[in-house]
């Protein structure tokens, strides 16, 4: 219960600093984490990285979170190709 507590209070604190500036992508990032590693709510994770990659579509790391959300949500192709992404980017 006491890292969930966490988990919530650390979701506030993004979801506030994005109310200020959304384009903070450190926070945005933040935010999917949570929703995939701790709430998994990979509905929300994923809308969160598509919105990071919109903006900076170089991220390895959103593409590589967002092959995880779409794995774990049972959409292995799309999976499959943010890992081709990642892989690519992880190249240059």
């Amino acid at each position: 219960a006491r890292l969930e507590d966490g988990a919530n209070k650390a979701l506030a604190d993004f979801q506030r600093a994005l109310e200020l500036d959304g384009d903070l992508l450190e926070a945005r990032l933040q935010c999917a984490t949570i929703y995939l590693q701790n709430k998994q709510d990979y509905p929300r994770a994923i809308a969160e990285l598509q919105r990071v990659i919109g903006a900076a579509p170089d991220s390895k790391r959103a593409h590589l979170m967002l092959a995880q959300a779409y794995r774990r949500l049972g959409q292995p192709e799309r999976a499959a190709a943010e890992a081709r992404k990642y892989k690519e980017l992880t190249q240059r």
